[in-house]
This record gives structure tokens, sequence and C-alpha cells, in this order.
């Protein structure tokens, strides 16, 4: 697997308290607790750094490398990625900067193209569009309206004991053991749209014939 060389992992923890003493994180390995009397702790590599290798990435998914291009869904307003065999919303900037708990509450409820079941999109992903993909300010296609703002993920490996931030502006994934107050986040579904799109009427037509059936079972059976 190919190491991370576009983009830089840290950590910075903020810790608000009166005294401004930092204060371990439960459920954080030792190493990244915060020492005392620090109120932003910035670590240079996350995970553990691989000497003269980048970033060791192992205990997330080992995605293909080069990038398979992204090919377009739902004519136009989603992006399939077959090399994480997710769809991506196009509109990078669709539901505008919310904060954490509203973006989970909007996803929850996003229709694009007739299609549901959106979620925001996990550390690997955002990374991986960046740094295999490619996409940034500068070089945003095949989406449209990537912000110089930050972009909300969430990490598989923490859970909810980290909340990252990816700018596609600079190329830097920021974990944070709080929320920033606003960021943008683009909307992922697990799989093709278009498998979703073919299996739903083809769904309804079965049940349609079934029902069709069972009305000419019993005409016959009078």
């Amino acid at each position: 697997m190919k190491a991370l060389s576009s983009v830089v992992v840290s950590v910075l923890l903020y810790i608000s308290c009166s005294a401004a003493h930092a204060i371990p994180i439960e459920g954080w390995p030792p190493e990244f607790s915060p020492p005392p009397d620090d109120e932003w702790v910035s670590y240079p590599s996350f995970p553990p750094q691989v000497p003269d290798d980048g970033i060791d990435l192992s205990p997330w998914p080992d995605y293909p490398v080069p990038a398979v291009p992204l090919e377009t869904r739902l004519e136009g307003q989603a992006l399939y990625d077959p090399n994480l065999d997710i769809t991506w919303a196009r509109n990078a900037a669709i539901g505008g900067a919310m904060t954490w708990d509203a973006t989970h509450i909007w996803l929850s409820s996003l229709e694009l193209g007739g299609i549901t079941g959106w979620r925001m999109p996990y550390t690997t992903e955002v990374v991986y569009l960046a740094d295999n993909e490619g996409i940034s300010v500068d070089t945003p296609e095949p989406f449209l309206g990537i912000s110089t703002s930050y972009y909300f993920a969430e990490d598989e490996i923490f859970g909810d004991l980290v909340h990252p931030l990816m700018s596609f502006d600079s190329g830097d994934l920021t974990l944070l053991q709080l929320p920033v107050d606003e960021a943008y986040v683009i909307p992922v579904y697990d799989g093709d749209v278009d498998v979703s799109v073919i299996e739903e009427p083809a769904t309804l037509v079965l049940i349609v014939g079934g029902l069709l059936g069972l009305m000419l079972a019993k005409r016959t059976h009078r």
C-alpha cells in the first residue's frame, strides 16, 4: 500500500478547564494523551509514523492504488468511486456549513436523485479522495463547489473520541477532541447508487406481479 504523501495528519486536542491544564482523554492510548499544562497539543503524525515511509495506515482499510477515475451517477448529481465502492454527492457544498449534530440530522433525511441512506464519510475516505484521487480546491474536478473551509469526517478507529476535519485547501487532516462550530460535509452512500436505482423498480415489478398472480388465482378458483 502506498504511504500518504500529500496529506499531513495531526491531532489537536483542545482542553477547556478553569485551571488551563490539559487532562488525559478516556479511551485514548497513552502515547496520545496530552502532557500537563498544555491547552493545545499537536502530534506530527497519526497513526504512528513509519521511518522514511510516511504514515502507517495499517489499522485502516487497504484501498487500491492508483485510483480508478470516478464515474458520474444520478444524472450528474453523484460520483461513484470504484476504488472505495461508495458514491459521493458531486456538489461538495450541497448542505452548506453546519454543526456536527446538525450535519448528522441533515444526512439522515437527505434524498438525492430519489436515493436516501447517505452518511458522513470516514477518515480514510476523505484522505484517499485528497491523496490518491487528487481532489483539492485547485483541482476539484469532477466535484463541484469544493470549499476552502474544513470538511467533517468520522473516524473508523477511534469513533466519537475524535472529530476529524479535512482541508481540501491545504491537504491536511486534523483530529479534534471536540468538533468545530461548523464545517461542510460531502455525503457518502455505501455502494453504487446505480445498482440501487435499478433494484428498486425491479422490486416493485415483482410485488405488482405477485399481486396480479394472486388476483388471477382467486378468479380461477371461483
